[in-house]
């Protein structure tokens, strides 16, 4: 069998933003790493320039920021997020599924969205976590000597501290 050359995919936007961190640090940049820093470098030798806007697209990132920033300060003093997002399937123009989301309000959505937007809110937790687990035992293994970082995914107290008044709430245990 000959030994074809495979074609070589174009890099990912994301890609391209990777290389541009590992440039900078092989060129000496600061450790660790702040993004104004990063982008001062980046500009300064032609390495980025903004993407040319697609209007929809920003559109929807702008709003669905927007949307998930929307909250409000309920009767018992919770705050809640107001539009609340839930994921529907549904076809492209290409006849492929891509998953979209659907933003309503917390007060007023049926029942089901709201138990599809919780569902997806804890999925997302759920990932963290893993991740979490992840780059903990991949730093245990790589520095054994140290004292291995066991993550606890128990948050019940957490959230519970959590909804003390401002003055009992003290996340960083610092008196």
């Amino acid at each position: 069998m000959k030994n074809r050359r495979r074609p070589r995919i174009p890099a990912t936007y994301n890609d391209q933003m990777r290389r541009i961190y590992k440039q900078y640090i092989d060129n000496g940049g600061r450790i660790p790493v702040k993004l104004d820093d990063l982008y001062a470098y980046a500009h300064a030798n032609g390495l980025w320039e903004p993407q040319p806007a697609d209007a929809r697209k920003k559109f929807c990132n702008d709003m669905s920021r927007a949307l998930r920033e929307d909250h409000f300060t309920d009767e018992k003093g919770r705050t809640v997020w107001r539009i609340q997002a839930a994921l529907h399937t549904e076809m492209d123009e290409n006849g492929r599924k891509v998953r979209k989301s659907l933003w309503d309000d917390i007060d007023t959505a049926p029942r089901k969205h709201i138990e599809n937007a919780f569902g997806v809110r804890r999925g997302q937790i759920v990932g963290d976590c893993k991740q979490l687990k992840n780059d903990a035992d991949h730093r245990n293994d790589v520095c054994p000597d140290e004292e291995a970082f066991i993550p606890l995914f128990d948050f019940t107290d957490d959230v519970e501290e959590a909804g003390l008044p401002g003055d009992e709430y003290n996340p960083d245990g610092v008196p």
